[in-house]
């Protein structure tokens, strides 16, 4: 599967990167939703799936992030991995992951988030 996995904390982004290379995914990471964006733009099109924070500290926040890769792909799968309180509504068939969550809640929202995807084709 490939993967655009979307995180400010440095740290937190490492470690999550390890555990979906270690499933064996592709992913390719961004660390604001600046970079985010453009990797959509790159990359869009074989993407199957974006796990965004909503909180990127920048004023792209995740939010805008998926709703850019929903306009790029619609059938693209999308998990908020968020450790905030959302403050609007998510967009259907997504995927909501609290923070902090562990590798196997990650797969199971993965797992989750191609199913609702799977409904959209």
């Amino acid at each position: 599967m490939n993967i655009l996995y979307v995180e400010d904390d440095p740290l937190l982004r490492r470690h999550v990167l390890h555990e979906l290379l270690k499933s064996q995914h592709d992913v390719v990471e961004a660390c604001n939703g600046t970079e985010a964006c453009w990797l959509l733009n790159y990359h869009g099109a074989d993407l199957d799936l974006v796990i965004t924070d909503i909180d990127l500290g920048s004023e792209l926040d995740g939010w805008v992030v998926a709703e850019h890769a929903r306009i790029l792909s619609h059938g693209v799968g999308i998990i908020y991995a968020t450790g905030a309180k959302a403050d609007q509504e998510p967009m259907p068939n997504t995927v909501v992951l609290p923070k902090p969550f562990s590798a196997t809640a990650l797969e199971k929202a993965i797992v989750q988030a191609q199913a609702l995807t799977a409904s959209i084709h």
